[in-house]
């Protein structure tokens, strides 16, 4: 009953699980990723603590930037952020760049995650936002599996960097979808 009732949140959250794929990647593989350009373990340790500084700021301010800012335009931002982060990561070919690429992470997984919290509960009837809730976050373990499984396969086979092609064109499919149907949940 909940999905058919909330059938455009339920193409979006496809969009959520696209963008979670390279996201998954990223987490899994950077030391591939890193030693693919000549980086090292400690260049992979820096790059981490880089993304985790990076999120608690934003995401602490998040209902802030909500005074100011629809969560559509919010979650458009952080979708093209998702893409352009791991587009970056594709097309790097030194450790410098992959830090460059870490920049956006600013403006993907740490604003996307509690502006997605705040939307839900903006769009969705009091019993319905835990529902939703819920199926996004089933959403992100989904694109978790799914990248850990498949990005491990792709990297056996084809390396980072066509690793980071394909999860470059996910996130971009998600990104789309997500942006062509989040201000269509709003309306319903």
């Amino acid at each position: 009953d909940f999905l058919k009732r909330n059938k455009v949140f339920l193409i979006l959250n496809i969009g959520v699980l696209g963008i979670f794929f390279s996201n998954n990647v990223l987490n899994n593989y950077m030391i591939q990723i890193v030693t693919n350009v000549g980086g090292d373990s400690e260049d992979m340790g820096r790059i981490l603590s880089i993304m985790a500084f990076l999120e608690i700021p934003l995401m602490v301010c998040a209902g802030s930037l909500r005074k100011k800012f629809s969560c559509e335009l919010m979650l458009k931002i952080a979708a093209i952020g998702f893409t352009v982060k791991i587009a970056f990561h594709y097309i790097a070919t030194t450790v410098g760049m992959i830090y460059f690429a870490q920049a956006f992470q600013l403006i993907s997984f740490a604003l996307f995650l509690p502006v997605m919290v705040i939307f839900i509960d903006e769009v969705m009837r009091k019993g319905e936002a835990v529902k939703g809730q819920a199926f996004f976050t089933m959403m992100t373990t989904v694109a978790s599996i799914i990248g850990s499984l498949i990005g491990g396969v792709i990297l056996d086979i084809g390396g980072p960097k066509m690793l980071t092609l394909i999860a470059t064109v996910f996130t971009a499919v998600g990104a789309a979808i997500l942006i062509a149907t989040v201000d269509k949940v709003k309306k319903n």
